[in-house]
């Protein structure tokens, strides 16, 4: 059975029940005389009670220490770097940008622009662009950390100093400005750390796979397959931070997971680590199968449909894999957890959505009826 910490008053009432005994049975005491508060052997128990009670404070506090999942945030990280992992760090946005302005203008490299959405980030320009045909593109990044880097598509921007010949406003391109990731959160460092206590190396198993796919900056989910298209291949399937343009990977996601999975040095040792000799690491991507919805909400606002969509994705992320089975009803379960939701009628899907091996399930279009 658990441990039960007393508290300072019933540690108290203990230590006085105690010490009245021994002092009538010694007979220094009357019997039934109670220790009064405020005598020298009260003021002494009380005061040791306390300190009992800190005693017991801390070493439950230690206990919790022992293990990573109770433990407080800095020997959580102690826990994972016993075992090499490290919290993976923020990353800066990247991404293209549209400007338009006189034909030959020249819009210099580390030109800075700004945006709305994005407030207090400086975007500064790779290379000198010209403008040909009214408009260029520039490759810029984030000068801040953080998904906050990130804009959609068509996002507004605007130059921070004017250039001569460049029209002031600007826009993202279509692509958007992404990659930008927060630093990894104490929860998913807790969960690649039980991961790995789960899963220890073994050589090149799939659970190996995985955890090397999952050091990748942005990775937030992977999955291994041995002998996948034959023996000696081993076949990764892996996803992208939403906040960072996911889930759904790139191409060029895809060749910084394979060069992973291919060879890294190990951050303590400074040995290499990786893929076997003798076994070829496959990187593949999975495509987006976008599912469609038909549904009515009783309470049908903006902000309403807003709150569902994120539901439906926040649901598919977590129960999508490849070759998955989308079940319909924990889709009408994510529904009914929206924020503003009382009562809705969904009627598509209306049945459960068994996804290719390299398929993962995305909100599709959603279309919106009077309940």
């Amino acid at each position: 059975m658990p441990w039960q910490t007393r508290t300072i008053e019933q540690r108290l009432t203990s230590m006085s029940r105690s010490a009245e005994q021994r002092l009538t049975a010694q007979g220094h005491m009357a019997e039934g005389a109670q220790i009064a508060a405020n005598s020298v052997l009260g003021v002494i128990l009380k005061e040791l009670a306390g300190q009992i009670s800190d005693l017991d404070g801390h070493l439950a506090w230690r206990g919790d220490q022992l293990q990573p999942d109770t433990s407080e945030l800095e020997l959580l990280e102690r826990h994972a770097g016993r075992v090499n992992i490290f919290r993976k760090p923020a990353t800066l946005a990247y991404g293209d940008v549209t400007v338009t302005g006189v034909e030959g203008a020249v819009i210099p490299a580390g030109t800075r622009l700004q945006a709305s959405a994005a407030p207090g980030v400086v975007f500064t320009s790779r290379a000198e662009t010209a403008i040909a045909g009214g408009t260029a593109t520039l490759t810029v990044d984030a000068g801040t950390e953080g998904a906050i880097g990130n804009l959609p598509a068509a996002a507004p921007m605007s130059l921070v100093v004017p250039v001569a010949g460049i029209d002031p406003a600007a826009v993202a391109a279509a692509e958007g400005i992404t990659r930008g990731v927060d630093a990894e959160t104490d929860a998913q460092l807790l969960s690649l750390l039980l991961f790995r206590k789960r899963n220890p190396p073994r050589g090149g198993k799939p659970a190996d796979y995985v955890r090397w796919t999952l050091e990748v900056a942005g990775i937030v989910a992977a999955w291994a397959y041995e002998t996948e298209p034959s023996r000696g291949y081993v076949t990764v399937r892996f996803l992208l931070d939403p906040a960072a343009g996911g889930p759904i990977p790139t191409e060029a996601d895809r060749l910084a997971v394979l060069a992973h999975l291919n060879g890294h040095e190990d951050e303590v040792t400074g040995q290499p680590e990786g893929r076997p000799a003798g076994m070829e690491a496959r990187a593949v991507l999975v495509d987006a199968y976008p599912i469609d919805y038909t549904i009515a909400l009783d309470d049908d606002t903006p902000a309403n449909r807003a709150a569902v969509e994120a539901e439906l994705a926040a649901q598919l992320l977590l129960d999508g894999a490849p070759a998955v089975t989308v079940r319909v009803s924990r889709q009408r379960e994510a529904v009914s957890r929206a924020a503003g939701e009382t009562y809705h009628r969904m009627t598509v899907p209306a049945a459960d959505i068994a996804l290719g091996v390299n398929q993962y399930p995305v909100v599709g279009a959603i279309t919106w009826e009077p309940y």
